[in-house]
């Protein structure tokens, strides 16, 4: 039962970091420089590819997948 405690805490720990991140040095809305089109920039060129389409979620579940056993063996 106590491992579950650290291993909350150290998942507590790693979400603000991210949310701080994503808050404060570098907030998604804050970055685009000039006006914005009124019908927007359209799709991407990158993105036209399915292979880049799905490159985003798989790079997240890494990320998840890896974050959320580390902190049971941290927390050992």
């Amino acid at each position: 039962m106590k491992l579950y405690a650290y291993a909350g805490t150290i998942l507590a720990g790693v979400q603000v970091f991210f949310l701080s991140v994503l808050c404060f040095a570098a907030p998604p809305f804050s970055l685009y420089r000039g006006a914005i089109p009124d019908d927007g920039n359209g799709l991407n060129p990158l993105l036209q590819y399915p292979e880049m389409v799905i490159h985003p979620p798989m790079l997240y579940l890494g990320y998840v997948g890896f974050t959320v056993p580390s902190p049971s063996h941290w927390a050992r």
